[in-house]
């Protein structure tokens, strides 16, 4: 990719359009296919994860290493991995990953026939996979090998209290095995990197090729280290792509690669100053128990590049292949800037480096002892190998991979885990996840063990993609698609699930991180990568507003996306913290609103004045993680709850100027929902278009809750959430291509559909969707197509970003809401809006003049505002009731 950009600044434009584009975490974003999101950014091969909210590592269904973040799962990925994004991905091994990625696992078997390297990913070996426990975040991949009489247990461990990856491998020879010896077999291409560029979430897998630094290995510590300093090599800002890779100075290194044979003297005198030398950055160590008997330190040769370039042609081929299907972008606009070229041949040269040590992979063959090579810069992988001794039947061994900020950091953590036996860091893991988890609410038993066991790992996946320093929870740890970043949309809902669950902790840390991240300042934004600018309906600016939270957030607080002013994104995110105010007493609530109050006050005035005033409607804005300026259902059913919810917080904090302001204008807003989006001969709820709205985007599931716009007892409630079931369950029986976000509208029928109707449905829908979640590790992706299975069955396969913590959580409150229906309506009792008497607000569909359905004239007397607005109280605490 930086080889195509060296030409021209204007090249790059398309790439950063498209990139933000697809970064929709919504169906309603794509234009395309139902899983589009792979064909143009490729698969995400992660079916199980493990980690505690530092180090983070996402594992294939064939056990294959893909991520792995740190120092937290919405930071950095240290892998040189790029799935492929080829129309059959999911039939091609490894979703077609080139062999030279990742990390994987494999043995060297000696038989009467000699030694064999085996990897365990591949044929005929034969793999399944589930976690330890079912509130552990410890996968276990078992590989079967029946013609050499062996069956390999791989669990995956991440230490709770250290920066340790164990994956541990139990190998079992069965009686008459042709096996007499075994050794472990890893191979790895970790390429650290500290390259973080705000608004373009994609340097740790896009950029890969310009994303290594050096690699050594330690006798000392028997591990190859991976390092890559902090002021060398990172790109921190859209001009540094146009730099070269040939610019990066490595530093004391040079003088090594420089000679024809590093002798181990020299290689040992540069670790031992390697953190005097460059200062801190990232250090990851990889080594084996037992320590390795051989090992390779290589220069790599996996094209990277070439992989690029195979995903830029697969793009353009895109408009052929979906002819009638109208793209997000054209992809001759954007395909040129994916591709590069890959760096080493030019750094070797530029350098005058002498030493190229064979890559690592190619050094994997069937004997038992690698070159030695201890050094290797700029592209690198690393490969060791160690002996198993068997005891009885069984031998047992394991990969190591460490992090920090400097070697001796490393070093030290390294030596700490290992100081443990394997079998505490596993009951260390397990007990961690059990004690964090333990109390968390679950769904009832009478909605099937399937169900249950969907929503604990829903659970467990958001405990695993939770940054524990921040309290920032990514969308996916996945980076293909970028979705990794902590989005304000999603989070609502994922903080409504742990305070569901009880988890209320989690939320607070969150929420309070979020009020450090509010814009300050209206902003024009960068034309490269945000074209399109919202105008203030107060003053005709063309702006992003202050009071707005961005489109997503690094752990780091910096801005990860490049659409600028979502107002459902903002509006959400101030139900969210009213809604785990309610979930508060005493000093926790004191003391939370008194750091929240300041930053949600802004964003509640900002949302009380972007009003059109032809409509009554939300002015413009960026709506569901789109580039363009519309005013649509979706955004107005969450400014609306965000109001109620504002009024409510408002009331409490005395502030009764603004409980009236925000009540007023909900009113308002309220009369002009129904105005422009019911359509009273259909008896349903349209889209901007004049269509029927439903559960293509949820945004009808959210009119429902947590918009509440219309009471319980209103008719075109139940008449809106039956129809959406209908939709819902036809796609649930395998109708279609399959679905994305179906639960948005099953969590609204769940809890406010009637007995019998709708909620009858969407307890249906939430069995059938227990078994839409992956079989073997109960997740979800964003998307899960559907095929037909044997039998008459339906296949699901999930797509995009397995495990998708949203859908997954979606799940949770969809399962919870038939459970425990009242735990979604705390705030009526603990943040109460003001007393009033129990009139409903107008509610008349005859337009006004103008065109509008207001139940105000344009400018009304206090007297009137004060009147809609006690009245609008008493309708939204009325309207809480059930049936």
């Amino acid at each position: 990719m930086a080889h195509a950009m060296h030409t021209a600044a204007g090249q790059m434009r398309p790439l950063f359009a498209f990139l933000a584009l697809t970064l929709a975490s919504s169906p309603a974003s794509a234009a395309t296919s139902i899983d589009m999101v792979e064909h143009l950014l490729g698969a995400s091969n992660v079916n199980a994860v493990a980690g505690h909210g530092g180090l983070t590592a996402g594992i294939s269904a064939d056990g294959d290493l893909t991520v792995l973040a740190w120092p937290g799962p919405a930071w950095y990925d240290h892998l040189a991995y790029v799935a492929s994004n080829a129309l059959d991905v999911r039939s091609q091994p490894h979703l077609g990953a080139l062999d030279g990625m990742g990390s994987y696992l494999g043995l060297i078997v000696t038989t009467t026939a000699g030694p064999q390297l085996t990897w365990l990913r591949d044929a005929p070996w034969k793999a399944s996979q589930t976690y330890a426990k079912p509130d552990a975040p410890v996968p276990v991949t078992t590989f079967a090998r029946a013609d050499l009489g062996l069956t390999v247990t791989l669990t995956d461990v991440v230490s709770p209290d250290a920066d340790v990856l164990t994956r541990h491998v139990l190998v079992q020879r069965a009686t008459g095995s042709p096996v007499q010896g075994a050794w472990l077999v890893v191979y790895e291409n970790l390429s650290p990197t500290l390259s973080r560029i705000p608004e373009l979430p994609v340097t740790d897998w896009a950029l890969d090729s310009r994303n290594d630094y050096l690699a050594a290995y330690d006798r000392d510590a028997h591990a190859i280290v991976h390092f890559h300093p902090a002021n060398e090599g990172v790109l921190t800002q859209v001009t540094d792509i146009l730099g070269s890779q040939t610019g990066v100075d490595y530093g004391a290194v040079n003088a090594l690669m420089k000679s024809p044979a590093p002798s181990d003297a020299d290689v040992d005198a540069f670790l031992a100053g390697l953190d005097a030398s460059y200062g801190p950055g990232v250090a990851a160590l990889v080594t084996t128990e037992p320590p390795p008997s051989s090992f390779q330190v290589g220069s790599d040769a996996t094209p990277i590049c070439g992989q690029m370039d195979t995903l830029a042609a697969n793009m353009l081929a895109l408009p052929k292949e979906f002819p009638n299907t109208k793209l997000v972008v054209d992809p001759t606009t954007y395909a040129s800037s994916l591709r590069c070229k890959d760096s080493l041949p030019d750094v070797q040269a530029a350098n005058g480096w002498v030493w190229t040590p064979q890559d690592a992979l190619a050094d994997l063959t069937d004997d038992l002892t690698l070159s030695g090579s201890r050094l290797a810069a700029d592209q690198t992988n690393g490969a060791l190998v160690t002996p198993l001794a068997f005891s009885g039947g069984s031998a047992e061994g394991s990969a190591v991979f460490v992090f920090g900020k400097t070697l001796a950091e490393a070093k030290a953590t390294l030596a700490a885990g290992l100081a443990q036996p394997f079998a505490s860091r596993l009951a260390a893991s397990e007990s961690a996840a059990h004690t964090a988890l333990a109390g968390a609410a679950l769904p009832a038993a009478s909605l099937g063990p399937r169900v249950k066991e969907v929503a604990q790992r829903a659970l467990v996946n958001v405990y695993v993609a939770r940054d524990k320093t921040a309290g920032a929870v990514s969308a996916s740890i996945n980076r293909q698609a970028p979705y990794y970043p902590d989005w304000p949309r999603d989070g609502a809902f994922i903080s409504a699930a742990l305070d569901i669950a009880g988890l209320h902790d989690w939320v607070t840390q969150r929420h309070e991180w979020y009020t450090g991240l509010i814009r300050t300042m209206p902003t024009r934004g960068n034309s490269l990568l945000t074209p399109q600018v919202t105008t203030d309906p107060d003053s005709g600016e063309p702006l992003f507003p202050a009071g707005a939270w961005e489109m997503n957030y690094f752990a780091d607080g910096n801005r990860a996306g490049s659409i600028r002013f979502e107002i459902d994104n903002t509006a959400l995110h101030v139900w969210s913290t009213v809604t785990h105010a309610a979930n508060l007493s005493g000093k926790a609530r004191a003391s939370f609103l008194a750091k929240v109050w300041p930053t949600t006050s802004q964003a509640l005035d900002l949302l009380a004045r972007w009003r059109d005033p032809k409509t009554d409607l939300p002015a413009g804005a960026n709506e569901d993680d789109d580039y363009a300026i519309t005013s649509t259902l979706h955004g107005a059913v969450t400014v609306y709850p965000a109001l109620i919810a504002g009024a409510r917080l408002a009331h409490a904090e005395g502030d009764e100027a603004r409980t009236q302001r925000y009540l007023a204008r909900a009113s308002e807003l309220h009369d002009a929902i129904l105005a422009h989006y019911y359509d009273p001969d259909a008896g349903l709820f349209r889209d901007v278009q004049g269509g029927p709205a439903g559960p293509q985007g949820g945004d009808t599931g959210w009119l429902a809750w947590p918009g509440r716009v219309l009471d319980p007892d209103d008719p075109r409630l139940e008449a809106q959430l039956d129809a959406d079931m209908t939709q819902v369950l036809a796609i649930l029986h395998g109708k279609g291509e399959g679905g994305s976000y179906l639960a948005k509208n099953v969590l609204a029928a769940a809890l406010l559909g009637k007995p019998g109707g709708s909620q009858a449905k969407a307890r249906e829908a939430v069995q059938l969707l227990a078994n839409v979640a992956t079989l073997d590790t109960a997740a979800f992706g964003e998307v899960y197509v559907s095929s037909p299975g044997p039998n008459g069955t339906i296949a699901w396969s999930n797509r995009v970003d397995t495990p998708h913590v949203w859908e997954g959580v979606l799940f949770y409150l969809s399962a919870m809401a038939l459970t425990d229906a009242k735990a979604f309506d705390l705030e009526d009792q603990q943040l109460p809006l003001p007393a009033s008497e129990p009139e409903p607000p107008a509610t008349s569909m005859a337009p006004k003049s103008g065109g509008c359905g207001c139940g105000f004239a344009e400018g009304p007397d206090a007297a009137m505002v004060w009147g809609a607005v006690m009245a609008l109280g008493a309708w939204a605490a009325r309207r809480r009731r059930r049936p």
